[in-house]
């Protein structure tokens, strides 16, 4: 219980404070403490609504509804980290981190709603509380190594880093597509988990930033060189029209 309760914690948190880490760093708006709990605090009623609707949500659209919001929100999130890094808009960075918390701690609170007997409540509260240390420490170290980056004026690798961690949102969207039959798609010849498994910590680490996997399909790969292309593309386009 106590491990199950870390590896969801930091699996559900990690994406959540990545991105906020990438929207102050990567991009010209700015996220004070203010703003981003109000955008924190307007995700878990978010939560709190999927939560409570959930039996009505996992029932539309075929039994597909939980994975078609799922993979509107990941769209969603997709379009708002490009218009943040267009226009560089507080608002746009906010609504984007609400977003996340809707998209990824909802997973977090069914589990502990789960596990919510009396008997479990001290185990799944320390396992929580380690998986946030977790994720915070990391976060932390995420942002003076990007602070860093700028220090040294490289800001395409920080443009890169923002271009792939939204190109791996429309990956996972499509993923969950196939999962539900939406769409079909071979699974490619290549095999990376002789390198870096993605279960592993490294694997973890990277599927969270960049969106690794290690047996990707034809989809999810064309999926993210698109989006990819389409980030950069955008941005690109915003920079010339600038000067």
């Amino acid at each position: 219980m106590l491990l199950n309760a870390v590896v969801v914690s930091v699996n559900q948190l990690l994406p959540v404070t990545v991105l906020w880490v990438l929207l102050a760093q990567c991009t010209n708006a700015a996220l004070p403490l203010k703003t981003t709990l109000i955008a924190l605090s307007a995700g878990l009623v978010g939560c709190f609504g999927i939560w409570f609707l959930g039996g009505e949500i996992a029932s539309s659209f075929d039994y597909r509804g939980f994975e078609l919001l799922q993979i509107g929100l990941l769209l969603s999130l997709f379009c708002l980290m490009i218009a943040t890094k267009r226009t560089g808009h507080t608002a746009l960075a906010a609504s984007a981190f609400g977003l996340a918390v809707v998209l990824y701690l909802h997973h977090l609170a069914s589990f502990a709603f789960s596990y919510s007997k009396p008997a479990d409540g001290q185990t799944l509260a320390i396992g929580t509380s380690l998986g946030v240390g977790i994720c915070l420490s990391f976060s932390i170290l995420l942002f003076f190594f990007l602070d860093w980056l700028k220090s040294k004026h490289l800001p395409w690798l920080l443009l890169l880093l923002l271009a792939l961690h939204g190109a791996s949102k429309v990956s996972i969207a499509l993923d969950l597509a196939l999962q539900v039959d939406l769409i079909s798609a071979a699974r490619l010849e290549i095999d990376l988990r002789q390198i870096v498994d993605e279960h592993s910590v490294i694997g973890r680490v990277l599927r969270v930033l960049v969106g690794y996997e290690a047996t990707p399909n034809a989809a999810t790969l064309a999926g993210f060189g698109g989006a990819l292309i389409t980030f950069l593309g955008c941005t690109y386009w915003r920079t010339a029209h600038a000067k």
